[in-house]
């Protein structure tokens, strides 16, 4: 598997991804640079989350989550929440990823970050409809779907069509219990 780094947009593999994130993060750590360690942190959670490896990435992530709670950044507050909650997902504890999306779709609103607010309700969608609340998650698929089309985010449209489209499907062959 590879990773994409999101500001050089270079693909490396994750072992890479990983070595050269934890070499930044000691440098930045030396240096007393707080909002670098935090921006690293969040990347190596979510390299770890990759790597499949969810207890480190879920630790790494509090830590840059304490870091933006102080500074009171809503926008990577719900980024790390969602980040997290993707994280609950992938290893089954759907309602504490319920708590953390839902709280990342309401300081994504609050900051008026609506990308962000909208990446949030898709994956937000995605646990409702594992949970079996399909119609909830059809709405929240549909809001996001409506935030990337009022930006004119195709790809980010895209993205919602196949959570509608997916959510559809489980109603259909995974009824409520």
């Amino acid at each position: 598997m590879f990773y994409q780094d999101s500001v050089t947009g270079e693909c490396m593999n994750l072992e890479a991804a990983l070595r050269e994130h934890l070499d930044l993060l000691k440098y930045n750590q030396q240096m007393g640079n707080p909002l670098g360690v935090a921006e690293l942190q969040s990347n190596i959670g979510v390299i770890l989350t990759q790597m499949g490896r969810f207890e480190e990435a879920i630790e790494m992530m509090e830590k840059a989550l304490q870091f933006y709670q102080k500074s009171g950044d809503k926008e990577w507050i719900a980024y790390n929440l969602g980040n997290m909650g993707n994280v609950l997902m992938q290893t089954g504890q759907l309602q504490e990823a319920l708590v953390k999306l839902e709280e990342a779709v309401r300081l994504s609103q609050e900051a008026g970050d609506k990308r962000g607010m909208a990446n949030q309700l898709g994956n937000l969608s995605i646990v409702l409809a594992k949970l079996q609340r399909y119609d909830e998650a059809l709405e929240k698929a549909q809001r996001g779907y409506q935030l990337f089309s009022e930006l004119g985010d195709r790809r980010g449209m895209a993205q919602s069509q196949q959570h509608i489209h997916q959510i559809q499907a489980w109603s259909r062959t995974h009824p409520r219990g």
